[in-house]
């Protein structure tokens, strides 16, 4: 028996507490339990306890794997659930690479993690380094059905992220599967139990193969400034010995000190990491942020230089113009989806410059050997880009109904669906509308021959999303 409100199912002994509000179609299921002050998502099925914050969406997973706020969503009975999907999609006695950084949130939550899949006959074993990267390429190099990467970001977030045997984050199945069974219940055995290997996983494998995949040499000393978590020093400063660069580390990402020390070190350049070591920005020798097209422009030159296969993958909003590079270099440039997986796995290598900040800085030292010259020139003799981007609100209902209506207005223009929606116009400039996956908002680039001419063809889409919301 249950009884209907407002189009939502609240079944027998459910408790909701004080001051909730329950969207549209949410469905609490048998004795579910509703924490006061919360907002419950359009749709949400609510099975057992929720305390999550004002709203936790029906959509688990997020661009860079699941995501919740530290100290308020990231609760034990989610870790639980969330262990035992997993562990349902593998056989008993698999193989499972744990990671994590030293935040005692991330330490803890993985811990949990960890032994929960003991209980459900999944042996682990621990990657004691805290780099992304390097816990990607254990991960492909050995025999592991699967890995689990536990941080806490900059925005206090707790990140749990899920790759497959080969490394790469899970697809979209993969992910689907672990949403659906996280509503149901999977049976464990004493009898079955899995167990901790003792020799645990450290960065020098990864380390090793860098060092064996780039070999070049250098006249001059080389100075970069490194900020990162402490638990990343150790990987960069060992790494960065073996191509004789002297490391000048700092935890502190303050933009205005970063450029203070590549000024007072005389630095080439300077890498601020996230806490994973897989995002980062860069500073040239001048103080200057690398902007996002300068960054995919590094990618594209350096892959396209050092690598034998001549191809390179690039998201849907790389600009056109760096078409011209490519060509220059006697390489081809592919357009794939802008997440991680699809670049990673239309890479063929086992390092990417734009998902590696240590690879990315060995790469451009190499580069910086090569022409002798700063990154600031390398940079500026890249073609000239001129993109516009902007994000606009989009709400998760009226999504489809904006972007449909967005496609009949361009009917008789070329429109490429690789990766959201790319409408070609005659003068040779594009727009790109693309849908974000965990945020309800549309991100439009425009890429065209001036940058005023960019901005108009983006302002002009903004308000016709604008137009189409209030339809």
């Amino acid at each position: 028996m249950c009884i209907s409100v407002k189009k939502n199912e609240i079944f027998d002994y459910a408790v909701i507490g004080a001051k909730c509000k329950l969207k549209n179609k949410v469905k609490v299921q048998h004795a579910a339990k509703i924490w006061p002050n919360k907002t419950i998502a359009e749709k949400t099925k609510v099975k057992g306890s929720i305390v999550w914050g004002e709203q936790r969406s029906n959509v688990l997973f997020r661009q860079n794997g699941i995501s919740m706020r530290a100290h308020v969503d990231a609760h034990p009975i989610f870790i639980t659930q969330l262990a035992s999907a997993y562990s349902s999609l593998h056989e008993k006695g698999s193989h499972i690479l744990i990671g994590f950084d030293n935040h005692p949130l991330s330490q803890a939550l993985g811990s949990l993690f960890t032994q929960c899949l003991h209980m459900y006959g999944m042996h682990t074993n621990v990657y004691e380094g805290g780099y992304l990267p390097a816990f990607r390429y254990i991960l492909s190099h050995k025999q592991y059905r699967g890995g689990v990467f536990v941080t806490v970001n900059e925005h206090d977030e707790v990140v749990i992220d899920i790759h497959d045997e080969q490394g790469f984050p899970i697809d979209c199945t993969m992910e689907r599967a672990i949403e659906q069974r996280m509503e149901h219940e999977h049976h464990m055995s004493a009898m079955q139990m899995g167990e901790a290997m003792k020799q645990k996983e450290n960065d020098e494998m990864y380390i090793r193969a860098l060092r064996q995949a780039i070999s070049f040499s250098s006249p001059e000393r080389w100075k970069v400034v490194f900020a990162s978590s402490p638990l990343l020093k150790h990987i960069i400063e060992r790494t960065l010995l073996l191509f004789a660069v002297d490391v000048v580390w700092t935890k502190e990402r303050d933009d205005e000190h970063i450029r203070k020390l590549i000024e007072q070190e005389q630095a080439q350049f300077a890498i601020v990491f996230d806490y994973s070591g897989e995002r980062f920005r860069m500073f040239d020798g001048q103080g200057v942020v690398l902007t996002k097209e300068e960054m995919i422009s590094l990618h594209v030159l350096t892959s396209l230089l050092f690598s034998e296969t001549k191809k390179v993958a690039v998201p849907a909003w790389a600009p056109s113009a760096l078409h011209t590079l490519a060509e220059r270099l006697h390489g081809e440039m592919i357009y794939v989806k802008d997440t991680r997986r699809d670049l990673l796995l239309a890479h063929h290598e086992p390092f990417h410059f734009y998902l590696d900040g240590l690879y990315a800085c060995i790469q451009l030292l190499h580069l910086l050997a090569i022409e002798r010259c700063s990154l600031r020139a390398i940079v500026s003799s890249i073609p000239t880009i001129h993109l516009s981007c902007r994000d606009v609100h989009c709400s998760w209902d009226e999504r489809a109904a904006v972007m449909r209506k967005l496609l009949e207005e361009s009917y008789d223009k070329h429109v490429d669906f690789t990766d959201g929606m790319k409408v070609y116009h005659e003068d040779g400039a594009w727009t790109l509308i693309l849908p974000k996956v965990d945020e309800p908002t549309l991100t439009i680039y425009s890429q065209a021959a001036n940058a005023q001419k960019a901005k108009e063809y983006t302002k002009y889409y903004i308000k016709k999303i604008r137009q189409y919301q209030n339809v």
